[in-house]
């Protein structure tokens, strides 16, 4: 009995500690983790702990997504032209890259054509836009990836203290039939 209150503290501490550092995210991982075990149960399977972190990472993933696209939204119009700015003055500072060496120049003449051609695209707006999308996607997996972990631990600790046992994947009984 004292584990199971010694978890259910440590669960809720773990999930309130870290909703502060991931702006909520983390309370998404217990819904996930029961999506995830619905519908293992729909499926008359159980519910392993893979399974069971797949589903909070996915919801969390979900969440920063949403937080992040309300923040964007809710910005002040000035904000979002400053960060725009930002990058357009980035751009424009960049280093000009090193002229190639004369002997690679002799030997490929094609080389220096090429380098101005790809110096072209990486500076081009749909360049930037691509891959500045690019890493909003891993940068929102990762995020998600990190908050669902923690709070796949939180709802793991809550799980045992509810029900006394830990998700193992054991079968779960099929539900009772429909009667019509």
């Amino acid at each position: 009995m004292i584990r199971r209150i010694a978890a259910g503290i440590a669960g809720v501490a773990t999930l309130g500690l870290s909703v502060l550092f991931t702006l909520g995210t983390v309370l998404a991982a217990p819904l996930g983790v029961l999506v995830a075990r619905a519908l293992a149960r729909r499926r008359s399977r159980a519910l392993s702990r893979g399974a069971a972190w797949l589903g909070a990472v996915s919801a969390s993933i979900v969440a920063v997504v949403l937080v992040f696209g309300g923040l964007m939204a809710a910005a002040p119009p000035e904000t979002r032209d400053l960060m725009r700015a930002a990058v357009d003055s980035a751009q424009a500072q960049q280093q000009k890259p090193a002229k190639l060496p004369g002997w690679l120049e002799r030997i490929n003449p094609q080389a220096a054509q090429q380098n101005a051609m790809a110096d072209k695209l990486a500076s081009s707006r749909g360049f930037v836009t691509f891959f500045g999308f690019i890493g909003l996607v891993m940068a929102c997996s990762m995020l998600g990836t990190l908050s669902g972990s923690v709070g796949w631990v939180a709802s793991m600790l809550l799980g045992y203290a509810f029900s006394g046992r830990w998700i193992r994947g054991e079968s779960v009984p099929p539900p009772p039939p429909l009667d019509e």
